[in-house]
């Protein structure tokens, strides 16, 4: 009978015996101290999508990126510039996430109606890109802020 180990991602069986279930075990495949059999359940990627929005300007292309905001990234550059984009459910529309990421971190709507799905982009994360032709008035952008502990457990909110 499969039983959760207690704090882990992993399933046990009992290893015979009538040993007890809900032993910690390893991550892996393998035996936990006491006997208990166990095999890793595979944890979902966590999700990523955003939009690539796009224009031509004076015959060039240039595409819409923000630099990411607080304290640790005021004085940083390089790394810092991304397109909008956000974490979503596995079980949620991705073109929807990506709209509702982008009009959450820029205060605007996507300003196309068609997206090109550009892929995916497999790293820490599993990043989902659709591209949008458009223009943006970027005075027009009202970006999210919240308040921060910085640095960390100093007791200074900015």
């Amino acid at each position: 009978m499969p039983a959760w180990c207690p704090g882990t991602e992993a399933a046990v069986r009992t290893g015979g015996a009538g040993r007890p279930e809900g032993d910690l075990c390893r991550s892996g495949t393998g035996l936990s101290s006491s006997g208990i059999i166990c095999h890793a359940r595979p944890v979902p990627p966590v999700r990523s999508s955003g939009v690539l929005l796009y224009r031509t300007a004076d015959g060039e292309v240039q595409v819409l990126l923000g630099h990411m905001g607080g304290p640790f990234w005021a004085k940083k550059d390089d790394g810092a510039w991304s397109i909008p984009k956000g974490e979503h459910d596995p079980d949620e529309d991705a073109e929807a996430a990506a709209r509702r990421e982008f009009a959450e971190e820029l205060g605007v709507p996507v300003p196309a109606t068609e997206l090109i799905p550009l892929g995916e982009l497999r790293a820490r994360k599993v990043l989902t890109v659709w591209a949008a032709a458009g223009d943006l008035d970027v005075d027009a952008v009202v970006s999210n802020s919240f308040e921060l502990e910085w640095p960390p457990r100093s007791g200074r909110l900015q």
